[in-house]
């Protein structure tokens, strides 16, 4: 038991000075270095597509090698996005980084949208419409929405990008319950 013990304490002591934390520091200062300025540039991009000005990312420091990010406003101190942006800016600036995610995954698996324009005002409307169609061109993209207008701003910016569009409607039947 006594050697055992003594195995284990030599064990332990030796697992305190292998760390993996200047492996994950030193991946973050790489990621800060040659990852974070294409999505931030990117992110402003998309931001400024949906007609959102003044609102960039921000660092928020990075765990395990890999960042975090979290929207700002350009040139706040202490300001909040969230204290200062209407509901539709919100919603604005959540599409602008998904749609930041999606350009950045290699993987061109399927996007599926549930209503993605609440709250928007129809210049923005038809921005993300328009953006969700170019998303489509190369990947496919399934968008569930209620709002007919939305709907038509989809389908005139497929025309416009000769993008395939394939429309389904779920009818409720008398009972209440999803129909055809």
């Amino acid at each position: 038991e006594v050697d055992r013990l003594a195995t284990h304490a030599t064990l332990k002591k030796i697992q305190r000075t292998i760390t993996t934390q200047p492996i994950s520091v030193e991946s973050g200062n790489l990621a800060r270095t040659y990852v974070t300025d294409r999505v931030k540039d990117h992110f402003v991009r998309e931001s400024e597509r949906l007609k959102l000005e003044h609102v960039v990312l921000g660092d928020k420091g990075s765990s395990k090698g890999r960042l975090r990010h979290k929207s700002s406003l350009l040139g706040a101190s202490n300001s909040s996005p969230k204290a200062v942006l209407s509901e539709g800016e919100q919603t604005a600036a959540g599409l602008a980084g998904f749609f930041t995610e999606v350009e950045f995954d290699a993987t061109k698996s399927a996007v599926i949208l549930d209503d993605p324009i609440s709250s928007l005002d129809h210049e923005r409307r038809e921005k993300a419409a328009r953006r969700i169609v170019e998303i489509a061109n190369d990947r496919q993209v399934i968008v569930f929405t209620h709002d007919l207008m939305f709907l038509g701003e989809i389908v005139k910016a497929s025309n416009e990008l000769d993008v395939q569009l394939t429309e389904r409607a779920i009818e409720r039947n008398g009972a209440r319950k999803p129909g055809r």
